[in-house]
């Protein structure tokens, strides 16, 4: 059995594939499933095989990234509810697009829902970021597709996955228009 990293996910170059999988799965064993406050308890001493993956800056740069994470978590949870019964809305919306810099940079920040649909490029900036998650959760769905494939969940993981590809192929009109 060979380990390796997903293509396009983190660079964990700094501990191989094979020892970090060993490693989660002897976490794993000690109680019957995975959690990551495990996988942090275990990579706390400064020997320890996944300890240079979770502990990979210092203690001021862990704390701004943890603040940027609530700072995110924040607005991304803040809705509208424009009426009385009506659907909650989401008050801002996340945006990425190319910097006007330094070529293949992005500028990412989150704009207001009401701006973002008089902005057609805000707006198509945000169907590009609904159809990399759309893509993500079908990359999920089909991991879940292999391992499931002699399984009775298969037929309901296949039926989840159509659901996405239609979905995609909707932004994906939609971007034509």
């Amino acid at each position: 059995m060979k380990y390796q990293y997903r293509r396009g996910g983190a660079n964990y170059g700094k501990v191989p594939a094979g020892i970090a999988a060993r490693e989660l799965e002897r976490i794993r064993k000690e109680s019957g499933r995975l959690r990551t406050e495990d996988v942090v308890r275990a990579a706390r001493p400064g020997k320890a095989p996944l300890h240079p993956i979770i502990f990979d800056c210092n203690v001021d740069e862990a704390a701004e990234k943890h603040y940027l994470w609530n700072a995110r978590m924040l607005v991304r949870n803040i809705v509208v509810i424009r009426s009385e019964g009506a659907e909650p809305e989401p008050l801002f919306v996340h945006v990425v697009l190319e910097s006007e810099g330094e070529e293949g940079t992005k500028d990412q920040y989150y704009q207001s829902s009401r701006i973002i649909i008089e902005s057609p490029t805000e707006m198509q900036a945000a169907l590009d970021q609904s159809r990399l998650r759309l893509q993500s959760a079908q990359k999920s769905l089909t991991d879940l597709q292999r391992i499931a494939k002699n399984s009775k969940h298969i037929k309901l993981v296949g039926t989840a996955v159509s659901h996405v590809r239609k979905a995609t192929g909707a932004l994906d009109r939609l971007a034509g228009d």
